[in-house]
C-alpha cells in the first residue's frame, strides 16, 4: 500500500495539436501561425502535405488552446484563408496523461467552441499517454 501511494501520478491535460493535411504546399499557412505554435510536422508525406502545430500545453486549457487555434485560423491573410479551403482531416488532438489521481477530472469543451471548430471543419480527437510520458514526477 505504500508503494502505491509513492507512484501516484496526478491526471492532467498535457496540450492540443491542430493536424491538418491537403494535396497543396501548406507552408504559407505555417510560415503565418507556426511560429507561435512549435510546427511538430511540417512537410510533405508521398503526395500528401501534413502540418502538425503545437499548442500552449498545460498553461492553457484544452478550451482555451482549442479557441487560440480557432483565432488564428480566422485571423489568417485571405491566400491562407484560400489555402486552409484546400485542407482536410483538419484535427484539434487534445492529449492527456493518465494516472491514479484524483478518480477523475472532466475537462468541457463548450458548445461555443465546437461550433467554431464545426465552422472552421476542425474534428477533435483525444489522445491518452500512459502515466509518466510527460512526467516523470510523482505527484
Amino acid at each position: 500500500r505504500a508503494l502505491y501511494f509513492r507512484n501516484t501520478m496526478k491526471i492532467q491535460y498535457i496540450t492540443a495539436d491542430l493536424e491538418f493535411k491537403s494535396n497543396k504546399d501548406l507552408n504559407t499557412i505555417v510560415q503565418e501561425i507556426g511560429e507561435l505554435n512549435h510546427p511538430h510536422l511540417n512537410q510533405w508525406i508521398e503526395d500528401i502535405y501534413h502540418v502538425v502545430l503545437g499548442g500552449s500545453g498545460i498553461d492553457c486549457s484544452p478550451e482555451e488552446t482549442a479557441n487560440n487555434f480557432c483565432n488564428l485560423i480566422e485571423n489568417l491573410s485571405l491566400q491562407s484563408k484560400k489555402l486552409w479551403g484546400t485542407c482536410f482531416d483538419k484535427t484539434l488532438d487534445i492529449a492527456f496523461e493518465s494516472g491514479n489521481k484524483p478518480n477523475s477530472v472532466t475537462y468541457q469543451l463548450p458548445i461555443d467552441t465546437i461550433k467554431r471548430l464545426t465552422e472552421l471543419g476542425i474534428g477533435i480527437a483525444i489522445t491518452i499517454y500512459p502515466t509518466g510520458s510527460y512526467s516523470n514526477e510523482h505527484q
